[in-house]
């Protein structure tokens, strides 16, 4: 599926076949555009079908991405990704022939990511917290894309979890409260940023360190998650351990940066 810039004008090519690639010659033409809840944006509407191929622009206005919340106030989940839908018919004496299009909008990538609406920060400034964190094997192979990504399903990770912040470690300190956090993918922006700095900074620490443990490239790793025990290459045996690593909800590194905050629950029940 292709991607195109949100709020920016997209052209599609439609050549005039019919569902066996066979040439035709329509009578009549029209086509409509959906979203990704299959609202109908615009159509039907109708076409000349002296041109081949037909050329359908969808405009601008209607290739935006989902507004932002008009107040910080408010959360906003979801995407900053939009979905399109193009039909095409084609009127002709055999019926009539349907065409298909989909594409996908998204904002430019240095503001593919917004604290408070799918992220806890930027890609830039996640590019530059990665640079103090050593051993990011997942992250500094892939492409830009795919870290975009996999910092949204980072944070729906860590949103997992509940926190509690103590501004003193001194049990007997009455003077400076704590504060604890059941959901953090609630925050609006201002309501993360006004969170104290420490914290902050190891979220966004491990915001990273789980996007690049989801990116990983550790082959030993990926064999023993798929159940493998051994491998033989040539003369050559492998022996894994033949219990299966489980997933924790976020990962090791994660969970190590944020130990300080992280609220752990244990259940005793009766046998």
């Amino acid at each position: 599926m292709n991607t195109y810039l949100a709020a920016s004008d997209v052209k599609l090519s439609f050549p005039a076949v019919d569902a066996q690639g066979q040439p035709v010659l329509p009578s009549a033409a029209s086509y409509r555009v959906l979203d990704e809840d299959g609202t109908v944006l615009a159509g039907p509407v109708a076409m000349d079908t002296s041109a081949n191929p037909l050329i359908v622009l969808i405009p601008a206005a209607m290739n935006q991405t989902p507004a932002p919340p008009a107040s910080n106030l408010v959360p906003q989940f979801g995407t900053l990704r939009a979905y399109r839908r193009v039909e095409l018919t084609l009127g002709t004496l055999a019926g009539d022939v349907l065409q298909t299009q989909e594409y996908i909008l998204e904002r430019d990538s240095n503001s593919a990511l917004v604290p408070g609406t799918n992220s806890f920060q930027t890609i830039n400034k996640a590019e530059l917290v990665a640079l103090d964190i050593p051993n990011l094997n997942g992250w500094n192979a892939a492409d830009r894309s795919a870290r975009v990504a996999a910092m949204i399903q980072a944070r729906l990770n860590l949103g997992q979890m509940s926190y509690r912040y103590r501004w003193s470690e001194n049990w007997q300190n009455f003077i400076f409260p704590e504060f604890g956090i059941y959901s953090i993918i609630q925050f609006t922006q201002d309501q993360y940023l006004s969170l104290p700095i420490d914290f902050r900074q190891s979220m966004e620490r491990a915001q990273v360190m789980e996007a690049d443990d989801l990116l990983g490239t550790d082959p030993v790793l990926a064999k023993r998650q798929q159940g493998i025990t051994s491998e033989t290459i040539g003369s050559s045996t492998t022996m894994f351990g033949q219990v299966r690593p489980v997933r924790q909800l976020i990962c090791p590194r994660a969970m190590h940066e944020l130990s300080r905050y992280i609220v752990k629950r244990v259940r005793l029940s009766r046998a």
